[in-house]
């Protein structure tokens, strides 16, 4: 039960010393609203698998259930297999991408403009774009919404498959889809933490490990040693606001802590069909 003073201000506001534990106390709310979420994501996989997978965390995804692993619970012949793979084959035969035109323009601006295509052609290369929406527009057929992360890494444009249960919204700000807070929760590699925030090295190591250890392991004999990492949007509620807010968070301390100012999240989301009312779109299965 969490103490209601937390919840006398929103996470946006904290201050940095406190932000990662008000950031957590909000995923922590949200999901224990929602778990249905994740029984829907799990089933809607199931159909889609013909398997009686256990869970969507990494200890269960690829362990089947005890209480469905019966030749019974598997389908003879899966529909929704066969459908969500005939649309993405059909789908992703098209490479569209934005091409650079000039309306009687010189030869300076034409050359530009010919430049500019080819670096939208090698920037699409390099970031192996269409396998990410290909991945991403299974996930819209599936579960009903799709995410591709893209982001700045190293000075790198980055563009990545996000799985649809890794995000966050509330129900009650997202009733007409357009939510102005959004969180991700992933498990990282402890190794990986520590090299791209050496400065936190006593709090990354001293962090909680993998809910569910490998065979139940001590975070030093675990086979893989994961850290949960929230990473939190807040959109600023006007261009001339400063409550725009972006950090990512673990346990025991902010990681990164900085302004937002753009009035979106670093998603593109894809829906299969939209529903009359929420966030969240609903898929084939």
């Amino acid at each position: 039960m969490q103490n209601k003073d937390k919840f006398s201000t929103f996470w946006w506001n904290a201050k940095k010393k406190e932000l990662n534990n008000f950031v957590f106390d909000a995923v922590h709310y949200i999901d224990d609203r929602q778990s249905y979420r994740t029984t829907s994501n799990l089933r809607h996989l199931r159909l889609y698998g013909n398997s009686p997978i256990d869970g969507l965390d990494g200890q269960s995804y690829s362990r089947p259930s005890s209480t469905l692993n019966n030749l019974d619970s598997r389908l003879a012949l899966n529909i929704v297999q066969s459908m969500v793979s005939t649309i993405v084959s059909k789908i992703m035969k098209n490479r569209p991408r934005p091409m650079f035109l000039t309306s009687g323009g010189n030869w300076t601006m034409k050359r530009k403009a010919k430049m500019l295509n080819r670096f939208t052609q090698g920037l699409f290369y390099s970031t192996d774009i269409y396998k990410a929406a290909e991945d991403v527009c299974r996930d819209s057929c599936i579960f009903g919404t799709g995410f591709m992360k893209i982001y700045e890494n190293n000075s790198q444009i980055v563009a990545e498959r996000v799985f649809p249960n890794e995000i966050l919204v509330d129900d009650s700000e997202a009733i007409y889809g357009e939510p102005r807070q959004m969180f991700q929760r992933k498990m990282i590699n402890r190794e990986v933490l520590l090299n791209l925030y050496p400065e936190h090295k006593r709090e990354i190591i001293s962090a909680a490990a993998e809910r569910e250890g490998a065979l139940n392991a001590s975070p030093d004999t675990a086979i893989f040693n994961g850290v949960e990492v929230i990473e939190a949007w807040h959109l600023p509620s006007a261009m001339d606001s400063d409550d725009g807010r972006h950090t990512i968070c673990i346990g025991t301390a902010v990681l990164l802590d900085e302004e937002y100012t753009k009035p979106y999240f670093p998603f593109v989301n894809l829906k299969w069909s939209n529903k009359a009312l929420g966030y969240w779109g609903q898929g084939i299965s």
